[in-house]
């Protein structure tokens, strides 16, 4: 994998360092309001709450009063969630947050949340910061990336010279094969493109310097 800037800038578009939050989830929209009625009392105790009120149905964080750190790499924590969590400013406590998934069935669960935010981390402007991070953002998106993995597959299988003798399994590798040659297919589009347009270009400046050669003759003999 080879990075370019653009990459760097991409993975910075969607960046955000760690924050630490502490957070309650409900079975019900009816329950999380009245959850988020009783942690917006003046004095409430978030942790407690969070704690002992049996209408908070989350397990993981629950015994330490809801409290969870994570940034935008994480995968503990939906983006839906995490999203509305950056907003916050220190002390603040969300507003229901309603994020839908997949169970194990495929069936829809929908879950709600309350976020506090204890303390948010923002980025700012300095992107050289956090160079690690946003490498191992950018790597992990080709990664993630179907197309890519077949592509580098596909060409790593051409070089071997790999073949499959039994004519039943003769295209189980056709995914990583075609990948690979659509992708040379491409470059090869965008090159020739790329010295058509340099010859063009070449051709008019050409094409420029005649013109005003001639009319420069054309002048002199006037004269």
């Amino acid at each position: 994998i080879k990075l370019t800037d653009a990459d760097i800038k991409t993975a910075w578009d969607s960046f955000h360092p760690e924050v630490e939050v502490q957070l309650m989830t409900a079975a019900s929209e009816d329950d999380a309001k009245a959850l988020l009625e009783e942690v917006k009392k003046d004095g409430a105790d978030f942790g407690k709450i969070a704690k002992e009120n049996d209408k908070n149905t989350d397990t993981t964080y629950k015994e330490d009063g809801g409290k969870t750190k994570f940034d935008s790499q994480s995968t503990t924590i939906s983006s839906t969630v995490q999203q509305a969590a950056y907003k916050l400013k220190d002390g603040e406590i969300s507003d229901v947050i309603t994020d839908s998934s997949y169970d194990s069935s495929y069936n829809v669960v929908t879950n709600y949340y309350i976020v506090k935010m204890v303390k948010n981390t923002p980025k700012g402007n300095d992107m050289e910061k956090y160079d690690k991070e946003l490498k191992e953002i950018a790597t992990n998106t080709y990664l993630n990336d179907s197309t890519f993995r077949n592509k580098i597959i596909g060409e790593e299988l051409k070089k071997a010279n790999v073949k499959i003798k039994d004519s039943t399994f003769a295209d189980v590798l056709s995914t990583y094969i075609d990948a690979a040659e659509s992708s040379t297919a491409e470059s090869t589009a965008d090159t020739k493109e790329s010295s058509t347009k340099e010859s063009d270009s070449s051709t008019a400046e050409s094409s420029t310097a005649e013109s005003t050669t001639a009319e420069s003759s054309t002048t002199e003999s006037s004269k």
